[in-house]
């Protein structure tokens, strides 16, 4: 009598791991994901350390848990000049010092519009030194958000938040990588791309396939998903 329950969990699991294999489109045989989150330096006990807010970590270990599910382990550290792995990035380009190198590398016509005060804010952060920010405009009145072309999403601190998912393949290189960029406006706003992910990726697999995409979806103060996700038409904004 327990055989049929037994065989269904086992079927809905494999087809459960199919769903996120082909939405995650890594090569075959691949083992192995580089996953990066924002890292700040910070004087700890009169020794300066590399740290990382616990909200991401979290999200971290709730990408490694889905990906330890399909056979994948992850590595948090790899030789920057030489990235060989297939990647998740967590944390948008204002932190996060990869997906700041794959906006400019693969991406363009995005703009991060914050006003004046948000922007000097950035610059006198030491954290942040280094990161190019051509893709950063300050408002002409004060309302923030992403614009992709013509089209504005906006963003209130602290409430109305963006969850931004992006999925390129680099197929410049002997061997294609895939790279996803799980971000937002507002800590809220990675949470909740985040959260998508991990949820929804066999939605995402019916929707997309296994090519590359670009969604964005508003979420409240907490991450939580508040608007449909809409999907763009991800050939304007690849370089």
């Amino acid at each position: 009598m327990l055989i049929l329950p037994f065989f269904s969990m086992h079927l809905h699991k494999r087809v459960k791991r199919w769903y996120l294999k082909c939405v995650l489109s890594f090569r075959k045989r691949a083992k192995v994901c580089f996953i990066a989150i924002p890292k700040f330096k910070s004087t700890i006990l009169r020794k300066d350390r590399d740290v990382a807010i616990y909200d991401e970590v979290a999200l971290l270990l709730h990408i490694n848990s889905l990906l330890a599910d399909a056979g994948i382990s992850i590595i948090t550290e790899s030789n920057e000049s030489d990235i060989v792995y297939d990647e998740i990035q967590i944390g948008g380009p204002v932190t996060n010092k990869f997906t700041n190198r794959y906006f400019k590398r693969y991406l363009k016509e995005i703009t991060w519009i914050v006003t004046g005060a948000h922007y000097e804010r950035y610059l006198a952060d030491a954290n942040l030194n280094g990161l190019d920010y051509s893709f950063i405009e300050k408002a002409r009145n004060k309302e923030e958000g992403f614009r992709f072309g013509a089209k504005f999403f906006s963003y209130v601190p602290n409430q109305k938040g963006l969850a931004i998912l992006i999925k390129i393949v680099d197929k410049s290189g002997a061997s294609p990588r895939t790279i996803h960029l799980l971000f937002g406006a507002g800590a809220n706003g990675t949470m909740g791309a985040v959260s998508f992910f991990v949820n929804h990726y066999a939605d995402i697999y019916k929707k997309m396939g296994s090519q590359p995409y670009i969604g964005v979806f508003a979420v409240n103060g907490s991450g939580a998903q508040i608007e449909e996700i809409e999907w763009l038409d991800c050939c304007d904004y690849f370089r």
